[in-house]
């Protein structure tokens, strides 16, 4: 869907307030009973629409207890988000280096419009010590490495032109 899906409508109050004061909430009420926006806009997605893409992450953990005090935790993590496309490739991108716009599977563009990272090994380290013998009361530590994929900024792509449009 395109965001607002119903359009904007803005009232401000520039019909109905008094010449010289300032704009304030209540003329912006009288501008909208009449019906007189300040600004419109409508957006417009053009075609079907269906985003696709995979991930995977395994993971390896084991624990080793050095002394009968310290116990240390070791893994392994590696991610892979692939690029998400369009099933229609109704994607395109603008490309700031050459000035045209991308459109996805065409002249030798992917279907995502992006690449996808492959090396996201992420080790985790983690250590306990029982600092009394009753090992009631346990000092922790740890330390991981980890990946965001920047999906939410590359998967909106149908939303720049030729797919999509605002009217204003």
């Amino acid at each position: 869907s395109s965001y607002p899906m119903r359009g904007t409508f803005d009232f401000n109050g520039q019909y109905t307030g008094q010449i010289g004061d300032p704009l304030n909430g209540a003329t912006a009420l009288a501008d909208y009973a009449l019906g007189f926006p300040d600004s419109v806009i409508r957006k417009f997605l053009f075609g079907e629409f269906g985003m696709r893409w995979w991930e995977i992450a395994p993971f390896l953990q084991d624990s080793w207890h050095a002394t009968p005090r310290l116990t240390v935790e070791m893994g392994l993590r590696w991610q892979a988000d692939t690029a998400p496309y369009d099933v229609h490739d109704h994607w395109a991108n603008p490309n700031p280096n050459t000035g045209m716009i991308m459109v996805a599977g065409l002249n030798g563009n992917s279907r995502g419009l992006r690449n996808t990272d492959m090396k996201t090994l992420s080790p985790r380290v983690g250590i306990a010590y029982a600092l009394t013998a009753d090992h009631m009361t346990i000092l922790r530590s740890g330390f991981a490495l980890s990946y965001v994929d920047e999906f939410y900024t590359g998967a909106q792509l149908y939303k720049n032109p030729p797919y999509f449009q605002s009217r204003t």
